[in-house]
């Protein structure tokens, strides 16, 4: 026996393997590393089993077409040919089972370090046991008459659609309700120093019917001046007069508690937040009007009655950042009758300070951590609803026909269970890790950065987990990292806007700095946010008087007012840019005009 030549054929036999092998290599490679650098490429560990299953197929079928060139199609039904298939059968079977079994085990071990952390920091991660139980009927301002139709069926329902309400009371207010992406929404004029013009308030809401949805009882949509289109407004507001005052008899109820969200609705859109905020809008609507037709005593009981709204709106059983952010809007629009009864010097000093009471208790910063926790242990928590990772598990419906649910059900029967607890442990890892730690609430100020940054939210394998759930996740981040921030400066400069007239009223001019209103006029003085540090003040010359933030570029910009943001198409928009500029609380030195 030569053996050079058995040499030989040993190596030739190691040959094939090896570049399989070497294949297998720079595939899984290849992966990782586009995986770890951009969502959406297959992870390692995944590619690597998917890149052994194909070897394996592919080196079945390579030797099966040698064998039926050599031996003709006869050998296809041979013995040998069929432990050949069986073989291929046996590893291609263990390679599937072995992967389900080390994905579930990673799975199991993420969710494992995920629960210690959160114990460790306290945190609760059952979504259940998270929402409050309901308080006594006679402490619930949700209990009020025209909130019944939301304990008597379920809060949303799949069927659900924008248009759709739950009683025609309700919906006159949800039609009301302040979204940032309508376009052409009058949002928030006070933060350009501007007054409400009803003319364009009234063109919005009435005589387009995009919002109020029913004919306009003034036929004409020209008015001689801005107190002609207020008192049309004050008209036209009457309707839902009778049950604003109504609704006001409930509000010194210390709780508001309403039926929970459908999961998946609750990060979607919520009816509860729509007629909360579209009463807020409502009310500064008309308590605008009042203040541009000199009903001050209407208009600061209005007033009043918002920042009671603004501060129960808050209380919603397990609420997400979205529903935060969408109150927080109509929060900051309602100020705008404040900002104009302000400038037009219209209540007294005593009614002032009532109005700063109400503000300084309006803590919306400390609402960020159970509005982020919930965040994520609700997209947690669908995630387990849809992919469910143990026999017990509810499968959450998605579909209104159950007919349509039956992919659905092919693709939880071969989901890889471990995938699931993967995306659920990267979530609350994301929530520990970033949006957790965004604001300092000791030191009231932002500590984090602002833009979600996708630190631990890709450590899973699920290939799919980066398109449909991350970009979601990152959202939620976003809009909790801005609209926390945002309504809270606006609260703070609404506040020190009512000590300065305060200390103006008592001493016959604005002070030199804002250090002169504490302990007097103001306990403590509100830092800004974004750099720690006293809110900007400046007394102008003709007797007026700027307070701001340096906003989000952290740089002051000498009191220039933040911009609202324009369209692609050079149109402006609704909303503010508030990345640009400062944010103002301005104050001529008077405002009569109509």
């Amino acid at each position: 026996m030569n053996p050079g030549r058995q040499e030989q054929s040993f190596a030739r036999r190691l040959l094939w393997p090896g570049i399989c092998i070497a294949l297998l290599a720079v595939w899984t490679t290849y992966c990782h590393l586009s995986w770890s650098h951009q969502a959406g490429h297959l992870p390692g560990l995944l590619a690597f089993f998917v890149g052994l299953l194909v070897l394996i197929l592919v080196n079945a079928l390579v030797r099966l077409s040698v064998r039926t060139w050599q031996r003709g199609l006869r050998w296809l039904v041979s013995s040998e040919a069929w432990r050949l298939c069986g073989w291929t059968v046996v590893f291609a079977v263990s390679t599937v089972v072995l992967f389900y079994n080390v994905e579930l085990w990673r799975g199991k071990r993420a969710w494992a370090a995920v629960v210690r952390e959160a114990e460790a920091r306290g945190v609760p991660l059952d979504y259940e046991a998270s929402i409050p139980p309901q308080p006594p009927e006679d402490q619930n301002f949700a209990k009020a008459p025209l909130f019944a139709p939301l304990f008597e069926t379920r809060q949303i329902a799949r069927s659900s659609r924008p248009g759709e309400y739950t009683s025609p009371e309700l919906g006159e207010f949800e039609r009301f309700a302040v979204r940032l992406y309508r376009a052409g929404t009058p949002f928030a004029p006070w933060l350009e120093g501007h007054i409400s013009s009803f003319q364009t308030l009234w063109n919005f809401h009435f005589l387009t019917n995009r919002t109020v949805g029913r004919p306009s009882s003034t036929s004409t949509s020209r008015f001689a001046n801005n107190a002609a289109a207020a008192a049309a407004m004050l008209v036209e507001l009457e309707t839902q007069g009778s049950m604003l005052d109504e609704l006001r008899k409930f509000s010194d109820r210390p709780e508001c508690w309403f039926p929970p969200d459908e999961l998946l609705a609750g990060l979607l859109f919520s009816r509860q937040a729509d007629a909360m905020n579209g009463l807020l809008r409502v009310l500064r609507l008309r308590a605008s009007a009042e203040v541009a037709l000199n009903q001050s005593t209407a208009a600061f009981g209005d007033v009043q009655f918002i920042l009671r709204l603004a501060d129960l709106g808050r209380q919603k059983p397990q609420p997400t950042s979205v529903a935060y952010a969408f109150h927080h809007l109509a929060v900051v629009d309602a100020l705008q009758p404040l900002w104009e009864g302000l400038a037009k010097r219209c209540w007294t000093a005593e009614q002032i300070a009532e109005v700063q009471r109400q503000l300084e208790g309006l803590n919306l910063l400390g609402d960020y951590p159970d509005a982020v926790r919930a965040d994520g242990v609700t997209m947690a928590t669908m995630v387990e609803r849809l992919i469910p990772t143990s026999g017990s598990g509810r499968p959450m419906p998605v579909m209104e026909n159950p007919e349509d649910e039956r992919p659905l059900r092919w693709i939880r029967l071969f989901y890889p269970g471990g995938w699931s607890l993967q995306d659920q442990a990267a979530i609350l890892r994301f929530h520990l890790e970033t949006t957790s730690e965004y604001l300092d609430l000791t030191a009231r100020r932002i500590a984090g950065q602002r833009h979600g940054e996708p630190r631990g939210l890709l450590s899973s394998s699920d290939p799919f987990y980066p398109v449909f759930m991350v970009p979601k996740l990152l959202q939620m981040y976003d809009d909790a990292s801005e609209s926390f921030p945002f309504a809270q400066t606006a609260v703070d400069l609404a506040t020190l806007a009512c000590a300065l007239e305060r200390y103006r009223l008592a001493q016959g001019e604005l002070p030199a700095t804002l250090a002169e209103l504490a302990p007097q006029f103001l306990a403590k003085l509100p830092n800004d946010v974004f750099t720690g540090e006293p809110l900007k003040y400046r007394r102008m010359d003709d007797g007026g008087f700027l307070i701001y933030s340096v906003g989000f570029n952290k740089t002051d910009d000498g009191g220039k007012p933040c911009v609202r943001h324009t369209n692609w198409r050079g149109e402006t928009e609704s909303r503010f840019d508030l990345d640009q500029n400062d944010w103002v609380w301005s104050r001529p030195a008077a405002h009569t005009g109509n």
